[in-house]
């Protein structure tokens, strides 16, 4: 009975200890991302697996989430950026010691939310014109705006479904076809009314070194996915 108590509570022991080592890497991790990304708070820091000791001694975790505030990249909010990120690698001493200065990480998923709102508040502070709304119509995102249609010499309000397409770090929104709100549009003045609707924009300086890959219409807004393979998070940036 002795023995079988003793063993009780060595394994307590010992997950207790997994338990207190996990919370120390994962505050590590924190502050790492924190410093290296510019961010106002420590994201949370979720590492899986267990024992976790065994990922400590072995110097690599198999899989950590990382949760960010919501982050400004060039005046444009992301509210929401969420990084899962596989095969990191940190040295047991440079844990134990507290001095982690650069996490080498073999593959990031990101998951990257940017609201309606939040991109029409962007695309309202920009010199172009004319002003653009984006939303979302079903399947579609829509744009709607008031263009100058030159040969008209009045403004005309134009609404219609768009593309979203993702290529390297650009984005753009571009309708497919355009109808008036008010007035008359000639077929002619489709062309240019489609070219004043399309809005482009850039997000670029994601955690991890991340980088877009697609894009999902949800109800809350556009959706990306971004990917990184082999990069290393650093007291400086993230490198890949």
């Amino acid at each position: 009975m002795k023995k079988f108590v003793a063993l009780v509570a060595l394994l307590v022991v010992l997950v207790v200890a997994d338990r207190v080592a996990v919370g120390v890497a994962q505050g590590q991790l924190a502050s790492r991302v924190q410093t290296s990304q510019d961010l106002p708070s420590k994201p949370s820091v979720n590492i899986a697996g267990f024992p976790f000791l065994t990922q400590v001694i072995g110097g690599r975790y198999e899989q950590v989430s990382l949760g960010l505030p919501a982050i400004d990249r060039d005046g444009l909010r992301l509210s929401e950026v969420n990084i899962r990120a596989d095969g990191v690698r940190v040295a047991l001493g440079d844990l134990i010691g507290g001095r982690v200065s650069s996490v080498p990480v073999d593959h990031a998923r990101g998951d990257v939310l940017l609201t309606y709102d939040d991109l029409d508040a962007y695309l309202a502070q920009r010199i172009e014109v004319p002003k653009v709304t984006v939303k979302r119509d079903g399947q579609n995102a829509k744009v709607t705006g008031t263009v100058e249609i030159p040969f008209l010499n009045r403004p005309v309000s134009v609404s219609g479904n768009a593309a979203v397409d993702v290529s390297g770090d650009e984005v753009t929104i571009r309708p497919t076809a355009v109808q008036a709100l008010t007035g008359f549009l000639p077929g002619l003045a489709e062309g240019p009314a489609r070219e004043a609707l399309t809005v482009r924009f850039s997000i670029k300086g994601l955690p991890l070194g991340v980088r877009l890959d697609h894009a999902t219409l949800t109800d809350e807004g556009i959706r990306f996915t971004a990917l990184a393979d082999g990069v290393t998070l650093d007291a400086g940036k993230a490198t890949g």
